[in-house]
């Protein structure tokens, strides 16, 4: 078994172009890596960012119609109070 192994850094020893070839593969699988990495990533901040808008935007309808509707109890507060005021002036 020591022998195989010897043989075989023999070989790799002999044949620097194939270490080259190795190495180059090696380094294009890990940028492919990289680059698959960088793109999951940047999709996760576009999604992260089209959900803060949404969300920005339900917060904002959702107090835009709070304020509506305090708005309008307000309003009906003072036609009640009005018409009270009209009904014992008669």
């Amino acid at each position: 078994m020591h022998t195989h192994t010897h043989t075989h850094t023999t070989t790799t020893n002999n044949n620097p172009e194939a270490e080259k070839v190795a190495e180059v593969t090696q380094i294009e699988y890990n940028r492919k890596i990289m680059e698959k990495e960088k793109r999951k990533r940047m999709s996760e901040i576009d999604d992260e960012a089209s959900l803060a808008s949404t969300k920005a935007q339900a917060d904002a309808e959702f107090y835009k119609t709070e304020k509506e509707t305090d708005a309008n109890r307000v309003r009906e507060s003072v036609l009640l109070c009005n018409h009270k005021l009209n009904y014992q002036l008669v």
